[in-house]
This record gives C-alpha cells, sequence and structure tokens, in this order.
C-alpha cells in the first residue's frame, strides 16, 4: 500500500498509488481508450530477495512473455526504502485473468490491476511468508 508505481509512457512519467486518487492515470487512459491493464514485476519472486542478474534474467523472460502487448517500463520503490525498487511493467489491455496467471508464473505475491473504475487494485497472489514479511 505504501509503494509508488511508476511507468513513462510516450511523453510522460505515471506514478500510481493505491492510497490515492490517480487523475494522471485515468486521464492517460480514457486518452489511449484503455479499458483493462496490469503492473507486474518478475523480481523477487515470493518476496524473497534475489540476485540482480536472476531479476533482470526473470524479467527480459517476462518481457518476452508480453510481446502482444503494449508495454512500458517502469518500478516499484516502496517509500520508506526498506526494500530496494523493482524494474516492472505496466500492460495496457491486459485482462486480469491473464495478468494473474503471468503473476502467479513468476511467483509474485501481488500485482496490480484495473478495476471496473480503472483505478489500481492489489490483487494477492501469494501470501507473504511469515519468514520473509517484506510485503
Amino acid at each position: 500500500m505504501q509503494t509508488d508505481y511508476s511507468f513513462t509512457n510516450d511523453s510522460q512519467a505515471i506514478t500510481i498509488r493505491l492510497d490515492q486518487n490517480n487523475p494522471d492515470l485515468l486521464a492517460y487512459l480514457q486518452q489511449e481508450s484503455i479499458t483493462s491493464w496490469a503492473y507486474i514485476t518478475a523480481w523477487n519472486p515470493l518476496s524473497f530477495p534475489q540476485t540482480e542478474e536472476y531479476n533482470h534474467s526473470q524479467q527480459q523472460i517476462l518481457r518476452e512473455q508480453l510481446k502482444d502487448y503494449k508495454v512500458f517500463e517502469g518500478e516499484g520503490k516502496g517509500r520508506d526504502g526498506k526494500w530496494p525498487a523493482e524494474a516492472s511493467y505496466f500492460i495496457a489491455g491486459i485482462s486480469r485473468d491473464k495478468a494473474c496467471e503471468i503473476g502467479l508464473d513468476f511467483g509474485q505475491t501481488a500485482i496490480l490491476v484495473s478495476s471496473e473504475s480503472l483505478e489500481p487494485e492489489l490483487v494477492i497472489l501469494h501470501p507473504p511468508s511469515v519468514e520473509n514479511n517484506n510485503f
């Protein structure tokens, strides 16, 4: 809930926050006629830190799986600075089901998807572990 999910589209940087209104996001979605979206990373499966090499490798595999979508690079970064920023993708036009499937495939604890109002919704895919409560 205390994470800034940012991405840069063709002309502007947009930050998504779960605990606030997101007028820049909504304006962009309306302008581009985007009716569904997701925000996903392949970094640090199950919220266990991995090497940078592993994370970059998994992120590249994720990008290849998203080749049929309009994708923008982004970064998820906790506001408290306790967890390192994670490279991420904003994916336009992806369904909730497909986004959840991909998130599960990459062992993600949670992903963002668009709600019916196009505002962000946090979907928990794997509950955080007791041993590593970084979520």
